[in-house]
């Protein structure tokens, strides 16, 4: 079975950055729908995250705008496989076969840190570690021995000694550093850093991962997203008192492709 992989993290100069798996599958009569609509889905997040728009996307694409269009509103039932391809030339996916999917990556959050890949020939010597959570998905964590986890993973000893819980991020607030349904790491026992990356569990918002800078009077904590849009990823405060029951561990890893 073929797949694309949406490849975001090579793309320069767009706003929007993600990843994305689309994989032909049958459905219940036996015909392809996987593609189908995951494909439509790409597009559509596409034209209004990554392009200014329907007309922008077919633009640049070179393909008319009413295509697009069409698709986008589920109104358009087949499209020439010339323009599918100037697309996804368009928004940057490349397909790849069975066997050939990328490997997990996983790195410290440093910036200058090295980039560690993880694979099936690493076996016996990965240690598996419970994933709890999504950041970003509502409602926030509850303790840890009061909710199952979501699955595991597989990471390698140097990163599990040094957490010891893991969530999923959903959202692309903190894009480019970390990217929407990337897997953090964080330590629950820490010493708080400015500037460095924090999970924390927000009244009524859930569970987030961002940023933590201090006032220059210490007497407030900023939280931060490192996405460059602050129309929709504004920055928060809270107070030097609220800190202590908002913040739920200090960032020490991310994982990319699990």
């Amino acid at each position: 079975m073929e797949q694309v992989y949406y490849d975001w993290e090579n793309i320069s100069n767009k706003k929007f950055q993600s990843e994305m798996t689309l994989s032909a599958a049958s459905d219940n009569n036996g015909g392809v729908m996987g593609f189908t609509e995951d494909f439509k889905t790409l597009v559509k997040t596409a034209a209004r995250k990554q392009f200014n728009g329907d007309a922008d996307l077919a633009g640049q694409a070179g393909v008319s705008q009413s295509a697009v269009s069409q698709l986008n509103n589920n109104k358009r039932k087949g499209l020439q496989l010339e323009t599918v391809g100037k697309l996804l030339d368009a928004i940057g996916a490349k397909l790849v076969f069975p066997g050939d999917e990328p490997s997990a990556t996983i790195r410290r959050t440093g910036a200058n840190s090295p980039v560690d890949t993880i694979s099936d020939e690493d076996g016996e010597n990965l240690v598996s570690l419970p994933v709890y959570a999504e950041a970003g998905a509502r409602p926030g964590l509850l303790e840890l021995s009061d909710v199952k986890p979501l699955f595991s993973i597989k990471i390698p000893p140097e990163y599990f000694r040094r957490s010891d819980m893991a969530v999923v991020v959903d959202g692309h607030s903190m894009e480019p550093t970390i990217q929407n349904r990337s897997i953090v790491g964080a330590q629950r026992n820490f010493n708080f850093v400015a500037g460095e990356l924090y999970i924390a569990n927000i009244p009524e918002e859930g569970l987030v991962v961002k940023r933590v800078l201090v006032s220059a009077d210490r007497e407030t904590f900023i939280f931060r997203s490192d996405n460059a849009d602050k129309e929709h990823y504004p920055d928060f405060r809270i107070s030097r008192e609220e800190r202590g029951k908002i913040i739920m561990g200090r960032v020490v890893w991310i994982m990319y492709r699990y």
